[in-house]
C-alpha cells in the first residue's frame, strides 16, 4: 500500500479529527480534508486504525464500519471502557496538568481475539469524560491518547455549550461479536467459492 501513496506517512500527520462534547455524549470524526484525493485519505486513515466516525453515550461505543463486500455501514456497539488502570505518573500538555491511565482494548476480527494497550492522558480541571476514539471513563477531558499506530493529541478546546447537537446516524447496530460473526461467515463463503 506504501508504494502505491508515497506520502501517506506524511499525511497521517495533517490528519485533523474533531471531538464535539454535548451533555453526557461525544462523537469523533475525521475533519473534511480536501488536501488528500479520496484513496489516499483513506488509506491515511487505515494506517491509523480510524474506520469511521465514532459516537459515545454513558453506556456504549458506537463505531461505524464503512460498507463493503461483507455489509452494509453499520455501527458496532460496545461497551464503554471501563477497566482504566491509573498509573502514578503525570506530565504537563499544553499548561495543563495530566494523568496518565492504560486501557487494554479487546478487539475482535475474522482472525481472533487481540488485545492492545492505549495510553491516554486525562485533565482532570477539564470535567469531561471523553477523548478520541470513543474512548471515555476517566475523570477528566482526554488530551492525548496513544495508541499502536497513532498519537491523537487536542491542540483546540471550546467550552461552547451550544456546539453541534450529537446525532448518532440511524443505521443497524450489531454487537462487535454479531458484526464479526457476519464478516466471517461471509468470508469464509467467499473463499469456499473460490
Amino acid at each position: 500500500m506504501l508504494d502505491a501513496y508515497p506520502n501517506i506517512e506524511n499525511n497521517t500527520e495533517k490528519i485533523e479529527f474533531v471531538l464535539n462534547i454535548n451533555d453526557n455524549k461525544s462523537s469523533f470524526s475525521v475533519l473534511n480534508n480536501k488536501i488528500f484525493e479520496t484513496k489516499e485519505l483513506e488509506a491515511s486513515l487505515l494506517i491509523l486504525g480510524f474506520l469511521g466516525n465514532v459516537w459515545t453515550d454513558k453506556d456504549y461505543v458506537y463505531e461505524q464500519q464503512p460498507e463493503n463486500y461483507v455489509y452494509k455501514s453499520c455501527l458496532v456497539k460496545s461497551e464503554v471502557p471501563k477497566n482504566w488502570e491509573l498509573i502514578n505518573e503525570t506530565k504537563d500538555i499544553d499548561n495543563y496538568k495530566c494523568y496518565k491511565a492504560i486501557y487494554k482494548k479487546e478487539i475482535i476480527n475474522p482472525r481472533g481475539v487481540f488485545y492492545e494497550n492505549i495510553t491516554a492522558w486525562y485533565c482532570p480541571e477539564l470535567p469531561y469524560s471523553f477523548g478520541p476514539l470513543g474512548l471515555c471513563g476517566l475523570p477528566g477531558l482526554i488530551i492525548e491518547a496513544q495508541t499502536k499506530n497513532a498519537v491523537y493529541g487536542l491542540y483546540k478546546f471550546n467550552t461552547d455549550q451550544n456546539s453541534q447537537m450529537i446525532i448518532k446516524p440511524k443505521l443497524d447496530e450489531l454487537t462487535t461479536k454479531e458484526y464479526f460473526t457476519i464478516t466471517k461467515a461471509k468470508m469464509d463463503e467467499f473463499f469456499k467459492e473460490k
